[in-house]
């Protein structure tokens, strides 16, 4: 009886049998040859650039990925190229101008066109400046800013001018200086020098006419307040349509009563308030809801009359305690007159009804109604 041998174990098995009995395979299959997977490694690719000159408009990164369990494969670096931005081709035009300005509307100078047009707002905002500072340079300023202003019958330093007994004297030798006229009240300094004023001074007598107004339009002595000497200014003679070389009686030419405006007649007390003084009548809020009109003086004295619509009215003035009832007025015939003295010169004073004064003392004392 033949047997069998089982390829696998080497036992002897009986014919007929297809399974060994110690192995358990069947004596007929072929052992299966066993697969490995052989191992693979895979190179980085070649970097496309040199690190250190990477080219415009690409960028590196790496993939992140978690560790493999049983891969040893490494990953790559990849680099990307991005796209470019489109550039705006550049046309040539009919003419060297039209090139030059389609070369400037090319995206390809856009930085340069940055540079360039911060360059000139640079240099205007330079150009501006310095013409701002000539012109401030050539302005004459107040005298006394300048050196070389006389004031009483000192001199704050200049070497092209010295008094000269206790007269100003300047030096001629410098044409650009004799010239120039400081004041600004069309005579050079030459002039007056002739003429004996002051070039710092635009009105050196203080009578109400320039320098130049004196000597050139109206004939009257530029260093006299009244050239006659009779004390009524050259400029009040000019506005009363005096003689400026004759003398007067100040109480023939006054007018003593004169309307000013609507509601403000002028009592002046000599011809210089009457022609030059200046009265101003404006609303003013006194404090929150009270009222008042705020009149003030200047280049007067005199009496002033206020028209009024009834005698219900007081007149007030302020000191650092607030405001108190003036004492230099009368009220009748619904008109409030008003004198004004020197020392009153750019004080304010407020015309108010009695009834906001009433109102505004209850404020103060803090029993305004609740």
């Amino acid at each position: 009886m033949e047997k069998n041998i089982c390829k696998y174990c080497g036992t002897e098995i009986e014919e007929g049998v297809l399974i060994c009995p110690k192995c358990g395979k069947a004596i007929n299959e072929l052992p299966k040859e066993e697969t490995v997977t052989p191992k693979v490694e895979v190179e980085p690719i070649e970097k496309l650039v040199d690190e250190n000159e990477a080219p415009p408009y690409v960028e590196e990164y790496v993939e992140e990925t978690k560790e493999p369990n049983t891969s040893t494969i490494p990953l790559p670096s990849i680099k990307v190229e991005l796209d470019k931005p489109e550039e705006t081709p550049i046309k040539k035009g009919k003419n060297i101008l039209e090139t030059l300005k389609n070369v400037y509307n090319s995206s390809k100078f856009d930085k340069i066109k940055k540079i360039v047009n911060i360059s000139l707002g640079s240099v205007l905002v330079l150009v501006i400046a310095l013409v701002t500072y000539r012109n401030a340079s050539v302005s004459y300023p107040s005298y006394k800013t300048r050196k070389g202003y006389v004031e009483g019958n000192k001199l704050n330093g200049n070497k092209n001018i010295t008094l000269v007994n206790q007269k100003l004297n300047i030096d001629l030798s410098d044409p650009k200086y004799s010239q120039l006229d400081y004041d600004g009240d069309k005579l050079t300094n030459a002039e007056e020098i002739q003429y004996k004023t002051n070039p710092y001074i635009k009105d050196s007598d203080n009578d109400g006419l320039t320098d130049n107004e004196e000597v050139k339009i109206f004939n009257s002595d530029p260093n006299k307040f009244s050239t006659s000497g009779d004390s009524i200014s050259d400029y009040s003679k000019i506005r009363k349509k005096l003689d400026i070389n004759q003398k007067y009686n100040e109480s023939l030419v006054l007018n003593k009563e004169a309307e000013y405006t609507t509601i403000i007649t002028k009592m002046p007390d000599d011809v210089e308030s009457e022609v030059k003084g200046r009265i101003t009548s404006a609303y003013f809020s006194i404090t929150t809801g009270i009222s008042a009109n705020k009149i003030t003086f200047s280049n007067y004295v005199g009496k002033i009359k206020y028209k009024i619509t009834n005698n219900d009215f007081l007149l007030l003035i302020k000191d650092n305690n607030g405001y108190k009832k003036a004492n230099n007025y009368v009220l009748g015939n619904n008109e409030m007159i008003i004198t004004i003295k020197k020392e009153d010169e750019g004080k304010a004073f407020y015309l108010i009804s009695k009834e906001n004064y009433e109102k505004y003392e209850k404020l103060i004392n803090g029993d305004e109604e609740k």
